[in-house]
């Protein structure tokens, strides 16, 4: 079963959320560039992306990752938050 399975794409795009609000720039486009780059030739995200086969996995479209790509490409577009500021 290990085999069959992918990474998530909605953790990816989770992950550069959470760097970018430690107030990690750099790391949290790079977890978002490279979660982006998972897509198939019409754009669609797929649940899952085999990373050594370079092949979607699981059920496509995936509303929630497609959403959560939407989220953070607003977010990353401002600047980090200084994580040293008080709340």
């Amino acid at each position: 079963m290990a085999e069959a399975e992918g990474a998530f794409g909605l953790c990816g795009f989770l992950m550069a959320l959470a760097t970018w609000q430690q107030g990690e720039g750099v790391p949290a486009h790079r977890w978002f560039e490279r979660t982006r780059a998972a897509c198939g030739p019409p754009g669609l995200y797929a649940e899952e992306f085999d990373v050594a086969q370079r092949q979607l996995r699981g059920n496509l479209p995936q509303a929630f990752v497609h959403a959560l790509f939407l989220e953070s490409s607003i977010r990353l577009a401002q600047p980090a938050p200084d994580p040293s500021a008080p709340i």
